[in-house]
């Protein structure tokens, strides 16, 4: 076992002086267990019923039509998600292929419906997982009391649940997101290169699943300004990281050139999210005009270009006719669209698809103010966090550019708050720091007024 400073599990255990023995970090360990009980309990009570599509017909959503694509891949070795793809016996490149043969591994060995109840307590542990790389996050670069915040702000959020019980994508990114970031700061910090090589691993494997993340060495190279690294010690990293990112995507990079005689570097499915964006307030009653000047094309790459071009010409327009509305829908509207609810913790009403559960009959109303209490939060510890005299503001930046990324690289598309869900670790963590500092000042100032009313009264 290796010191705190190492390991996850390091900072769950404390050493009592030299050559004594360990003892366990109690708390978060606690929490942890009291979450996998409760996610556990909903995997049992809800999970058969926690689907947004329809499983007979596994073509109405994106969680069943993961689970289809999964079994296709079992049965004939190939790709296919979308129903045309299917029917013209094309494979697709609208996604890519991590979260399916994640699915495929769980089904190959247990079958439906085992296999889909595998999938949700591995996405259960991988949830506590997250709790764990939050406490020691928090606990090295913040302090343990905003972490233990934290921890029981992540415990009492609903959605936390819900997101384990759904087919989707959301568990096992957010889970490798969040251990890119804690890998990323040890890098950033030690200059170590098996930090490095841990993060470009992971890296490629969430670029597998979403590949909006492979961008995110941005962010890194930003903080490599800030700590003032040298061009070889830059170049050097760079170097590594690339390389490995290479020889992870290489695979998928083959089996597109094969497939379709081309290079596809990552998926062919832009265009539909960036014509539905281009549209304010994805108002697309008018879409009719658009389809008669680019109709639709009969293969998937011609009509993610015709979609593409539909985007274009809506957004030329949006931005002649209206360049103010125009702005405020790709700034301020699309930050509400991202962050207003929380991620189908449902019965969501701002989604036909909503899933017609209620989680431990916790209302949906709840859950919003509790979602907007935890904003809050958060923009308080931001703050906090960047006070004048902190000696770490330069390293502690990576959060927030962390988040600043994961945000922006959704803003030109069509944006929901599933896409804001794995940045929701980050801010627990910001929102424990922030209830934290705002408690320990109000303790000071109850601590003062006493001593004065005592001095006075002597």
């Amino acid at each position: 076992m290796r010191n705190q400073k190492g390991t996850v599990m390091g900072n769950l255990l404390i050493k009592q002086g030299k050559g004594k023995k360990w003892r366990v970090d109690v708390f978060p360990l606690v929490l942890i267990l009291i979450y996998l009980v409760l996610q556990m309990s909903a995997v049992l009570i809800y999970g058969d019923d926690y689907y947004m599509g329809d499983m007979a017909q596994m073509n109405s959503n994106d969680d069943v039509k993961y689970v289809r694509t999964a079994l296709i891949l079992l049965d004939e070795g190939e790709l296919y998600y979308q129903d045309g793809d299917i029917d013209a016996g094309v494979p697709t490149v609208f996604i890519m292929p991590g979260f399916p043969i994640f699915l495929a591994a769980f089904l190959k060995i247990f079958g439906l419906p085992g296999g889909l109840l595998a999938v949700r307590l591995v996405q259960g542990l991988l949830q506590g997982g997250v709790m764990a790389l939050l406490y020691r996050l928090g606990k090295k670069y913040v302090n343990v009391w905003a972490a233990r915040v934290a921890l029981i702000l992540y415990l009492l959020y609903i959605p936390n649940l819900s997101v384990s019980l759904l087919i989707l994508t959301e568990a096992l990114f957010t889970f490798l997101f969040v251990l890119l970031v804690t890998l990323c700061f040890e890098a950033v910090e030690s200059k170590r290169m098996r930090y490095y090589v841990g993060g470009a691993v992971v890296l490629g494997l969430a670029a597998l699943i979403r590949p909006t993340i492979l961008l995110f060495p941005v962010v890194i190279l930003i903080m490599w300004l800030l700590k003032k690294y040298s061009i070889k010690e830059m170049l050097m990293r760079a170097l590594v990281v690339g390389c490995i990112l290479v020889a992870l995507l290489m695979p998928w990079w083959i089996r597109n050139g094969v497939e379709f005689g081309r290079f596809i570097p990552l998926t062919v499915a832009a265009g539909d999210p960036f014509m539905q964006g281009a549209f304010i307030g994805y108002d697309m009653s008018d879409m009719g005009r658009y389809m008669e000047d680019f109709p639709p094309a009969t293969d998937a790459f011609a009509t993610d270009q015709a979609k593409m071009d539909i985007g274009k010409a809506r957004l030329r327009e949006s931005w002649q006719e209206r360049p103010l509305a125009t702005i405020a829908w790709y700034t301020v509207g699309k930050f509400f669209y991202l962050w207003g609810i929380p991620f189908h913790d449902c019965p969501n009403p701002y989604y036909e698809s909503a899933i017609k559960v209620t989680l431990f009959r916790v209302p949906f109303e709840v859950n919003v103010v509790y979602h907007w209490l935890v904003l809050v939060s958060g923009i308080g510890g931001l703050v906090f966090l960047f006070r004048k005299g902190n000696p770490d503001r330069r390293l502690n930046m990576l959060m927030p550019l962390s988040m600043i990324y994961m945000c922006v690289v959704y803003l030109p598309y069509y944006v929901q708050p599933r896409y804001a869900y794995p940045i929701m670790p980050l801010v627990f963590l910001l929102a424990g720091y922030g209830i934290y500092s705002v408690g320990k000042r109000l303790r000071r100032k109850i601590m003062r007024r006493y001593k004065s009313k005592l001095c006075s009264t002597e």
